[in-house]
């Protein structure tokens, strides 16, 4: 994004950036980028280059859709990672809230 920034600044011709992710994946970073064009919509980011992001999810039967996942996740073991950081992160939350409503 940050080329894409010195190139608008510039004045340059710029491709323009589009990402896609497995839902589940990396989606702190889609939620920063979905914040982001909102921020510039609301005109709070002057000349920001925002892409898009869109979101795929699996489709088939349970056997076709575990096979293609686990391939994923093979392939990209940092996202597992994360994806376990997100999950203790939203355990770690949802035990917060139950606390503060039962006053523990």
């Amino acid at each position: 994004m940050r080329v894409q920034e010195s190139q608008a600044e510039m004045g340059e011709a710029r491709v323009e950036l589009v990402y896609g992710q497995l839902q589940g994946m990396a989606d702190e970073v889609s939620c920063e980028l979905v914040q982001r064009g909102m921020e510039v919509e609301n005109g709070e980011a002057a000349k920001t280059v925002v892409p898009q992001a869109y979101k795929y999810l699996v489709w088939g039967t349970t056997g076709e859709c575990m096979k293609y996942l686990a391939r994923r996740a093979q392939e990209n073991k940092d996202a597992v990672e994360r994806t376990r950081e997100g999950r203790d992160l939203m355990a770690k939350e949802a035990f917060r809230r139950v606390r503060s409503v039962f006053g523990w």
